[in-house]
């Protein structure tokens, strides 16, 4: 296999298995903001209950996920036109990969079968293993300081500063705190990680399947 279609395969399993694991993350998301709330204490900042909070949450969470629903509105916050046009290009950038993830139960078999033909054992471990280091390095650079790669997650996925939520008219921003993305971002890595696992055994069993057919 030419270094091309090796670097094509490397790129395939990463983007697939980030793509799977942010779409689960997004479909976890409630449950992790349901435990940050009374550890850092939220209800406490804006003088609303958990209840209220997972309340107001989830409001965003089915907008973002209800391809046909338009618009929504916060139960307790105001919110500003600008800050609503932000949630509907997030709104946007999730379905986008919604959609690369459903592509991706159409490449992943395709993989299986590449691996298959060729028979190159020794040097799928090898994409394996790059596949799996390879977010670590992202995982580094969140840990020593996380607020950089998130600005530049931003700067990058955005073309305007609509991100930069002004407190006083999207209040709903003083209960989504830096360590909620944080905690989120560790567990798209671990999820990742899960999922190339998941791509390897499922691989390397098709390999066994086929030595002893």
């Amino acid at each position: 296999m030419s270094p091309a279609k090796r670097y094509l395969f490397l790129g395939s399993i990463i983007l697939t298995s980030f793509s799977l694991a942010l779409t689960l993350l997004i479909i976890l998301s409630p449950v992790i903001y349901w435990l940050i709330t009374p550890i850092f204490k939220l209800d406490q900042i804006v003088g609303l209950s958990q209840a209220d909070l997972q309340t107001n949450y989830l409001s965003m969470w089915k907008y973002l996920l209800n391809p046909i629903q338009t618009e929504f509105t916060f139960p307790n916050f105001s919110a500003s036109s600008q800050g609503m046009q932000h949630f509907a290009e997030v709104k946007g950038l999730m379905w986008g990969n919604f959609s690369m993830s459903i592509a991706s139960l159409f490449i992943l078999p395709k993989l299986v079968q590449v691996i298959r033909k060729r028979r190159q054992k020794t040097w799928f471990k090898s994409q394996i293993k790059l596949a799996i280091v390879t977010p670590l390095f992202l995982l580094f650079i969140a840990l020593i300081g996380f607020e950089p790669l998130f600005i530049a997650f931003h700067k990058l996925f955005f073309a305007n500063d609509y991100w930069q939520f002004d407190s006083l008219k999207d209040p709903i921003i003083n209960v989504l705190p830096e360590s909620f993305f944080l905690l989120c971002f560790l567990g798209i890595i671990l999820l990742y990680e899960l999922v190339v696992i998941l791509i390897s055994s499922r691989i390397q069993a098709k390999l066994k399947s086929r030595r002893k057919s």
